[in-house]
């Protein structure tokens, strides 16, 4: 993927004053992405290597949801870029096949911070999406950019560009990226 000089520009100037550039993500799962597969996995890493490649933030947030959150928070890591695993509430892989636990734990490990966003385990489904709901805030309260993999759909992906642009951050949707597998 190709970033034009005046969009890696653009992209470090923000509503938000920071000392640092802070990218946070928000995406799809994979069930929308084309699956739950090793080559869907690998490709969400490598859209998100490249981009993180060009734009150089000196931190990142993942949501940690499986897709593109987990996807996000792998090419951070292969980067060496710091990445916060914003954790919306206890447990939230407790529902995952055995693999997708490991892989999230193994995730968890290599985060330079956890921030459970609520602390309590939930059960409820409307307390679930509160809980997903509160995790997307508090990532783009505490960015300068959010990077979606968005198909323009609504839940909870559209909820977090909705309130980013609220919020004045500067987004950037790969989707088309993504459809047509040029990075």
């Amino acid at each position: 993927m190709e970033l034009s000089p005046l969009d890696l520009a653009y992209s470090r100037k923000t509503s938000t004053p920071a000392k640092e550039l802070v990218f946070a993500a928000t995406g799809h799962r994979p069930k929308i992405l084309g699956g739950y597969n090793t080559s869907i996995q690998q490709r969400l890493v490598g859209l998100a290597w490249a981009y993180l490649d060009k734009a150089r933030p000196d931190r990142v947030i993942s949501g940690m949801a499986g897709g593109w959150d987990q996807a996000w928070a792998e090419a951070a890591t292969l980067h060496n870029i710091p990445f916060i695993a914003a954790v919306p509430f206890k447990g939230q892989e407790s529902t995952w096949p055995k693999a997708a636990q490991v892989a999230y734990y193994a995730l968890l490990a290599q985060a330079a911070e956890v921030h459970v966003v609520d602390s309590s385990s939930l059960w409820g489904t409307d307390e679930v999406k509160r809980a997903f709901e509160r995790r997307n805030r508090w990532m783009v309260d505490h960015c300068n950019q959010v990077v979606a993999l968005w198909n323009g759909g609504t839940g909870g992906t559209k909820n977090c560009v909705h309130y980013a642009t609220r919020k004045g951050r500067f987004i950037v949707n790969l989707w088309d990226y993504w459809e047509k597998g040029e990075w």
